[in-house]
């Protein structure tokens, strides 16, 4: 059997890209239509567990607590009560939402963008598609763009919507906060950016291994490497740029507040630096009070002095992560489609 390659004449008429995005659209509606019920699925458990909690908290009478930030995690009526809040439902299965929503990514990859290609390498489609006079790189480009806007503006909502359903454990003692790597993957910037990063993956391994299964598997071996290494190793090194550092408030402070404290230590009343690594006095500091640590500092005319980064910058920096991503995930396309200028049908 003959086989098409890459040399072979290109169409003498462009097709439209409107009437390529409708033909993308007969093509994969069954696909789209799944990807976007899916996310409307996560949207709707969102939605539905958010309205619980916030039930919930106006039940439980904790609207004073967001003034009483300070106190509320050293202790007191608003301590208790925040701790009994987070350990019941819905609250309470917070982790499973997270847990779950950190699939969207890879699960993007393995079932929409791994088996984009490798189907049709399969049945043996693409042999049709790709003499139809529209161009393999066109007619693959064309899909990559269309599914690639649906999974970003999609995502993209999905973060927004976890922002909006995490807002009252920011009043809590969770762990890290926002910054925390379970929940800043979460964000509307960085939930898109590695959605798109996976759906790119899938692509490429879909086109390399041209078998769907095997792509599927390779795609979420190959995604869970940068999952691991970018919170580990290259998250720390960029939130670790351009810090502030000012002296800190005892009882107005705590992680309520927002902040991604880097780095804390005391300066005493000669000016000397009391660091919180080396010094034993930081972790008697731990265990006492706001007020206990005020009345301490005052009595040693002693401050505490932060490194941090402001509440404020957390969407800029998931918004540097997810285009660092999106840019690598439209690298990795085009790599498919340098891929696809090697292959033959």
């Amino acid at each position: 059997m003959s086989a098409v390659r890459a040399g072979a004449p290109a169409a003498t008429a462009s097709v439209p890209w409107r009437r390529l995005s409708w033909v993308v659209w007969r093509q994969h509606r069954a696909v789209l239509l799944t990807l976007v019920i899916a996310l409307a699925a996560a949207a709707g458990a969102l939605v539905l567990t958010g309205l619980g909690m916030r039930v919930t908290w106006h039940a439980m009478g904790l609207d004073h607590c967001r003034a009483l930030i300070g106190s509320a995690i050293h202790g007191g009526r608003c301590g208790i009560q925040l701790s009994l809040f987070a350990s019941r439902p819905p609250a309470s299965l917070a982790g499973f939402v997270v847990d779950g929503l950190h699939l969207v990514p890879p699960l993007i990859g393995m079932f929409v963008g791994a088996p984009l290609l490798a189907r049709e390498f399969e049945t043996g489609t693409i042999r049709f598609a790709w003499t139809q006079g529209v161009g393999r790189h066109r007619l693959v480009a064309g899909k990559m763009v269309f599914l690639a806007a649906v999974v970003g503006a999609g995502t993209v909502a999905l973060g927004a919507l976890f922002s909006w359903w995490y807002h009252l454990f920011d009043f809590t003692d969770a762990r890290g906060g926002r910054w925390a790597a379970q929940t800043f993957d979460l964000g509307a910037g960085s939930l898109a950016g590695w959605s798109l990063f996976g759906f790119a993956l899938g692509l490429l391994c879909g086109v390399a291994l041209r078998r769907t299964v095997p792509a599927m598997a390779v795609t979420a071996i190959a995604y869970a490497t940068p999952a691991i290494l970018v919170p580990w190793l290259v998250r720390p090194r960029l939130l670790a740029l351009f810090p502030v550092t000012s002296a800190m408030s005892v009882p107005e402070s705590g992680p309520q507040h927002g902040n991604l404290v880097l780095h804390s230590w005391i300066v005493d009343g000669h000016g000397r630096r009391l660091d919180e690594d080396t010094d034993p006095t930081f972790p008697r500091l731990v265990n006492m009070t706001p007020h206990q640590i005020e009345g301490w500092l005052t009595a040693h005319h002693a401050s505490i002095w932060q490194t941090y980064q402001p509440a404020s910058r957390l969407w800029m920096f998931q918004t540097i992560e997810g285009a660092g991503l999106t840019l690598l995930a439209v690298t990795l396309g085009l790599l498919t489609l340098r891929r696809l200028t090697r292959l033959s049908v």
